[in-house]
This record gives C-alpha cells, structure tokens and sequence, in this order.
C-alpha cells in the first residue's frame, strides 16, 4: 500500500492516511466469521513534515484513533490510565527527554518491575530544528541507563 502510493502521488504516504486504510481492511474481515484476525492491534507513528508527530492506534474491528501516546497489550487499560495521568501532570507538549522517561516509567508501573537496560528496548523518533521528521531509532544501552537513571 505504502509503495504503491508513494509511486502514484510522488511522495510517501501519510500516517493517518495508512491507518485509515489498514483499519477499512480489517474492518472487511469482521464481516465474514472465517476471517476474523484474531486479537490483533497495530500502532502505527510518524513525523509528519506539515502536521509533526503522529500516533494512530488500530484494532482488529476496524477502528483507528490519534494518540499522543498509547498502549497495548495485557494491562493496556492501566497504562492508559497512567499516560493520561501523567500527561495532565507533565503537559501535552514534553520534552524529549521527559517523554521517553514517562514511557518507560509507565511501563516499569505496569509490569511491576524496574528494569536494567538490556531488559527493555526503546525507540524513538525525533524531528529536526526545522521541523523535518529525523530517522526512527532504537536507544542504545546506554541511553536506556541513563533515563532510568533520571527515573530512579
């Protein structure tokens, strides 16, 4: 889909665009009892040259939702519950840094656990001062060690 509309209109697809399309996909399955996809949610995230970060939740009935952040998974409503606390907190704009240590912190409250780096991978993207989306990337230890580190 993403190829294909890249080659049709010259520029690559925009999130919410992808999530609206995956989400009519799955929707056509719910009506047919054999093609039911079984317990499937898919986070779709993006930087947006004109709109910025984007964050679109699909589940497998076909619905699709922005987000400024989001969860899934088996205690998806506690950490849901969380992140709207948090954001109320910490404000809907945060900093890069305090964001990725809201996200791990949220994660740490709902499994229970504080992690060590090699435990736990987070990936970021981030824009540029001009406001152009940079490369989508995973922290290295180090980087984890040191959010947690500023959580602790």
């Amino acid at each position: 889909e993403a190829a294909e509309f890249q080659y049709k209109f010259g520029y690559p697809i925009p999130c919410s665009h992808l999530a609206k399309r995956i989400a009519d996909l799955a929707q056509q399955s719910t009506q047919y009892a054999g093609r039911r996809s079984m317990a499937v949610v898919a986070i779709l995230c993006s930087v947006d040259p004109e709109l910025g970060p984007q964050l679109f939740r699909i589940d497998l009935a076909g619905s699709y939702f922005g987000y400024t952040a989001c969860a899934a998974g088996a205690k998806e409503q506690e950490a849901q519950s969380l992140f709207e606390k948090k954001m109320k907190e910490r404000g809907n704009k945060m900093e890069y840094s305090l964001a990725v240590q809201t996200a791990i912190d949220v994660l740490q409250t709902c499994v229970g656990a504080d992690f060590k780096p090699a435990e736990v991978e987070v990936a970021v993207t981030t824009t540029n001062e001009d406001g152009t989306p940079s490369d989508f990337r995973s922290l290295s230890d180090d980087e984890v060690e040191q959010m947690l580190s500023l959580i602790a």
